[in-house]
């Protein structure tokens, strides 16, 4: 047993920590008005923890703290300002409450971000000290755990911001350290950090940076790797280790076990600046990415892609020397996103999907509200004739479209900003259904090899349903939708599949779906429908969640009621007959499941054709019921049906 897991049973521990109880990555618009509340679900009241806020849509200073009322800013020298309740007004059980606005911080208008580190053993504390100038001072921090990087700011005087990291000077540490304002490279010098922290302490020299005589300090400690998270509180969250650049557009890929959600990228052997990307902003796979400058007051730049997030870290993608010159030295630092091993379980099928319509709005974000970050979406005008635009957030402002071949297109309204929802400008005739990345659904992104090969996924169980799409193909050769289902027919060895964007009958094929998806992996072999040298694919993993979500399968019973249960009330339900030539029918709770003869609207995945209405089936508190004299694309006699419901 560790001694965060010792120290939490100390304490009556037998609570879990999850990503989202530690970290917060969240936008938000400037109001000028002061009690300006962001709840973003950290409870900063009762452990405390550090607030860092930057605008994007313009020059202005990053602003931090780690106490109400006080100001840090990580750009400049500059001494704590205290007194100043602009910035933060309050540290809250669910967030923090915002000023008027200073430096940027909610000035009207503004597009800002926010990130929030709660202190918690193994990933972060926060210490305050005054310096005696005296070299050798040891201090006690609370982190429990391996430190992975330090950062140390004077809030007194004018001084540096000192950052000692576990990969300087290529792993030896020891007597050196970068500054945080600034772009220089490493330096040696026993006067920041004379030894390496420990699990309970950090050692500070006499340099007035770390330690000036009666001068106030405060110490942010970051953990690295320190596996206490999650439901088996068995993983890590934070990585803070070292790469190489190799100078080529396909760069390096790094692993750190798990997909980030925020990546620090310091170049060390040579002047740099720190580079700051994350996944609300913008990291988009085989797209520009949305960067923020640490050691500057710049806004935020989105005009090159410099990084994809993989499944399993993230790989550079420029010859820049921001993040890859050949033979050069990088250190980073990432924090993983919610996933199904470390993200907070969902405890209502409105946690993790939801449905809305348009308000119309043209410069409100979103237009569409989930009350969550959404990973992927889909929209449709439901009433007429129009396709179905798709896109995840991974993928950026591109579409594709479930009822056709075309490859993916980037779209002017398709937005991402916002941890409530996505799209903007769209009228009420419009609906949206949306999805978060949880334990019950995944995406991700790879590139086709030609060959067969495994793609890793992070979704924390076995994927029962995958749709996996060639983004850059729209031909009919290598731009299907490719769907697995664990009830889809097999025949021998060789694994089930059907088209999304068709009503074909399912079928078979050995070089579609290769094995039986694992909790891990899910494998795909070498035909050009799914799997083309060099083509960007995007994968949709589903799986059933008690209570929240179930994928199943049933048999036509032709004109008899069948009761489905899926043990929960559906507001969400698709169904395909795989049997025979009909089309992927969609049925939801906000345009209308009834109990009269006309009242439940039928959409098809596969079609951009109007909704139709019919007598299809009911909704029971446990499941839904097929109506036997509804639609034979519902109940054929003995045909053989899969079908996805979500609560």
């Amino acid at each position: 047993m560790t001694p965060i897991q010792q120290l939490m049973l100390g304490v009556g521990g037998a609570t879990k920590t999850y990503m989202e109880d530690v970290f917060s990555n969240y936008l938000y618009e400037g109001t000028s008005a002061d009690s300006h509340v962001i709840n973003n679900g950290i409870d900063l009241a009762g452990n405390g923890g550090f607030v860092w806020v930057k605008k994007r849509s313009g020059i202005d200073h990053h602003v931090a703290t780690h106490a109400a009322g006080k100001i840090l800013t990580p750009n400049t020298t500059e001494a704590e300002h205290t007194g100043n309740t602009g910035f933060i007004e309050s540290f809250n059980n669910n967030g923090f409450t915002l000023g008027g606005g200073v430096r940027g911080s909610n000035s009207s208008g503004d597009t800002i971000a926010s990130w929030t580190f709660r202190k918690a053993p193994g990933f972060f504390d926060v210490v305050t000290y005054t310096g005696n100038g005296t070299s050798g001072r040891t201090i006690s921090h609370a982190l429990d755990g391996y430190v992975g990087s330090l950062w140390v700011k004077c809030t007194s005087d004018a001084e540096n911001w000192a950052v000692w990291h576990r990969y300087l000077n290529g792993g030896s540490p020891t007597g050196y350290a970068l500054r945080l304002n600034s772009n220089s490279d490493e330096f040696s010098g026993n006067g920041y950090f004379p030894s390496n922290p420990s699990t309970s302490n950090f050692t500070v020299g006499s340099v007035d940076d770390v330690n000036g005589n009666g001068k106030t300090y405060v110490a942010l400690i970051f953990g690295q790797d320190n596996q206490v998270f999650g439901a088996n509180e068995n993983q890590g969250i934070i990585d803070c280790s070292e790469y190489t650049g190799n100078g080529s557009a396909t760069g390096p890929t790094i692993s750190c076990g798990w997909e980030p959600q925020w990546v620090l990228i310091k170049r060390v052997d040579t002047n740099e600046n720190w580079f700051l990307w994350d996944s609300m902003r913008g990291i988009v796979t085989d797209g520009n990415d949305s960067r923020l400058i640490v050691n500057s007051n710049g806004a935020e730049d989105s005009t090159a892609d410099r990084i994809d997030l993989t499944s399993r870290g993230f790989q550079l993608k420029s010859t820049s020397g921001e993040v890859n010159a050949n033979g050069g030295t990088y250190i980073y630092i990432a924090i993983r996103r919610p996933d199904g091993y470390v993200g907070k379980p969902a405890k209502l099928g409105t946690d993790v999907f939801a449905m809305d319509t348009g308000d119309g709005n043209p410069s409100a974000l979103p237009t569409m509200e989930s009350n969550f970050p959404v990973d992927f979406g889909t929209i449709k005008l439901f009433a007429s004739s129009q396709g179905w635009y798709t896109g995840a957030r991974l993928s950026g402002d591109n579409v594709v479209f479930t009822n056709s071949y075309s490859a993916e297109s980037s779209n002017s309204i398709l937005e991402w900003d916002s941890n409530k929802g996505f799209w903007k400008s769209l009228q009420s005739t419009y609906q949206g259904w949306m999805w978060k990345r949880h334990a019950g659904f995944d995406v991700v992104c790879d590139v086709g090899t030609g060959g067969a090969k495994n793609v890793n996924h992070s979704l924390g169980q076995v994927p029962e349903m995958i749709w996996r799409k060639n983004r850059g193909s729209g031909n009919a050769t290598a731009g299907k939708w490719v769907v697995y289902h664990k009830d889809l027919p097999v025949n021998g060895s060789d694994l089930g599949y059907a088209y999304l964007n068709l009503d074909n009958a399912a079928a078979t094929y050995s070089q579609y779906w290769t094995q039986t998806p694992t909790s891990t992996v899910f494998s795909v072999g070498t035909d050009g429908d799914l799997n083309q040298n060099n083509e960007n694919y995007i994968n949709l993993l589903f799986s059933s969640v008690n209570g929240i979500s179930k994928i199943g399968g049933y048999t036509g019973p032709g004109n008899n009621d069948l009761t489905i249960t899926t043990g929960f009330q559906p507001r969400f339900i698709m169904i395909k007959n795989a049997s025979n030539a009909y089309g992927w029918a969609v049925f939801d709770t906000l345009r209308g499941i009834g109990t009269g003869s006309s009242d439940d609207k039928r959409l098809l995945f596969n079609s951009d054709a109007a909704q139709t209405s019919g007598d299809d089936l009911n909704i029971t508190s446990t499941g839904f019921t097929l109506k036997g004299n509804g639609w034979s694309g519902l109940i054929s006699l003995n045909s053989k049906f899969i079908y996805y419901a979500h609560a």
